[in-house]
């Protein structure tokens, strides 16, 4: 049976002053929310056999703390996408698996 996870970044910070929300990193609450998503992932045994994200940063961020062996295929449709292009993205990327 085939799984798919969504899950969505850790908490941003709106006080770091960049000028573009897609540059937003995350806050000392949401760095410690993406090791606690780690714990979680890596207690349950879960393992993807890809991850499809956003490039923005504070997704990085959350991705690089949550699961730092990860290659995930960073597509910039997935930044702010709708639930068409979410779908979309993930049917290109389903191959046969």
């Amino acid at each position: 049976m085939k799984t798919l996870a969504l899950f969505r970044h850790a908490k941003s910070d709106w006080d770091e002053g960049v000028a573009r929300d897609f540059d937003r990193g995350l806050n000392q609450r949401g760095r410690r929310g993406a090791d606690l998503l780690g714990d979680d992932i890596a207690c349950a045994g879960t393992h993807w056999d890809k991850i499809l994200a956003s490039p923005a940063e504070r997704v990085r961020q959350t991705v690089d703390l949550a699961m730092p062996r990860a290659t995930p295929i960073w597509d910039e449709r997935l930044y702010l996408a709708s639930s068409d292009t979410i779908f979309e993205v993930i049917r290109e990327h389903a191959g046969n698996a």
